[in-house]
Formats: C-alpha cells, structure tokens, sequence
C-alpha cells in the first residue's frame, strides 16, 4: 500500500474517534506507520527485516518505556496498522528469520448477482521474485479512504457544533 495511505487512514481514524487526545502529539506520533517500510533500502528484503514479530516487540517495548499510557496505545495502533495493511498478498515475514515465508490474507468483495465474499490466506517462501505486493486502492481501499474522510468530517462537524 502506498506510503500516504499507510499514514492517512490510521492518523484519521484516531483523530476522529479518540478527539480527547492531542493532536499535536498524535500528528508527531504518525511517522510510526512507515517505519516498517525502512527495510526497502535493503535490497530483498522488503516486507522481510522488519516485518517480524522480533521487530514488532522492539518498537512496541519502546513505546511503552518513551511514551504516556495513553499515547502509548495510540502510538502502538499507527504502527501495527502498516502490518494490517501489508497482509495483502505476497504477505509479509512474521517469524523471519526463524521461518523463512511470507504469510498473507486476500480478501475481496465482488458482486455477480449476489454479493460474494472471499477469504484466501496462505504462504510463500521468501525470494521467489515477488517484485510488488497487490494494492487495494482502486477497490477496498478507495472505501477504506471513503469512509475515514466521512469519519473526519463527521468528527469535525460535531466539534464545530459544540
């Protein structure tokens, strides 16, 4: 997914329901949902270095040593929602170096007369050429967007109302 999809969605989403919390510091926390994509300037290693629960607990310990409680939360829901996003196929790399695959869930929603849903998750070994994973952005993703900019909007209308 592309990098301004990876930020918008997840920011949105904790602006518009948690208005409690700063936004200042939500906005400082936001960089947290591309940290994971550092591992493509190692060369085949995108969705592999840091794509890993090693990794995952790294980052999120440090957010619970650096950050307040609450903060911490919001700070630890930007960054996994990068790995939410990337479970697209070819998947990513949840137990390297341990387990040497790419693990992915592809879902759609199609209509041909009837409304069909469909769950496919499976598995691929690492370095089998997979140049670019699948981006939901014409389809989901375009009601994913939909959907947290009526969320915003919503949010700051009731904002203005108050």
């Amino acid at each position: 997914m592309e990098p301004f999809i990876h930020w918008i969605i997840p920011t949105a989403l904790l602006l518009a329901f948690f208005p409690q919390l700063d936004r200042k510091k939500i906005l400082l926390l936001s960089p947290l949902t591309w940290i994971v994509d550092f591992d493509k300037f190692i060369p085949a290693y995108h969705r592999v270095a840091f794509y890993n629960i090693f990794f995952m607990a790294i980052i999120i310990a440090l957010l619970y040593y650096f950050l307040e409680k609450k903060y911490f939360y919001a700070g630890t829901f930007l960054f996994l929602s990068h790995y939410l996003f990337d479970l697209s196929f070819p998947g990513i790399a949840l137990f390297w170096p341990i387990i040497k695959s790419l693990y992915y869930f592809d879902f759609s929603i199609t209509y041909d007369h009837q409304w069909i849903f469909d769950l496919k998750t499976g598995s691929t070994p690492i370095g089998q050429g997979i140049a670019e994973p699948s981006y939901y952005l014409y389809t989901q993703g375009a009601l994913i967007i939909t959907l947290t900019i009526l969320l915003f909007i919503n949010h700051w209308y009731q904002q203005r109302k108050r």
